[in-house]
């Protein structure tokens, strides 16, 4: 990174480390949000259970901490792939 990209808080790409960081949030929130939603209706079902399955587990709890986990990750992994739609 030049001095000049350094002074005014851009990365090589020409990004700012604040458009970076917005678009992690987005994507964690989004994640947790869907996860959350999602997970809701999972619990309705009685399917949290084999969720936790997954990860050598039986109670919903752990289910819908493992199906929370996904959507966090799935939302971080939205980031690259849906970049400048938003």
């Amino acid at each position: 990174m030049s001095a000049t990209h350094a002074a005014n808080g851009t990365t090589h790409h020409g990004r700012t480390a604040t458009t970076v960081k917005r678009r992690i949030t987005a994507g964690v929130i989004g994640g947790l949000a869907g996860g959350l939603v999602f997970g809701v209706l999972m619990a309705m079902t009685g399917m949290l259970p084999m969720v936790a399955a997954l990860v050598g587990g039986e109670s919903a709890v752990l289910g819908f901490g493992v199906h929370l986990v996904y959507g966090l990750v799935l939302g971080l992994v939205a980031v690259p792939v849906l970049r400048g739609r938003g």
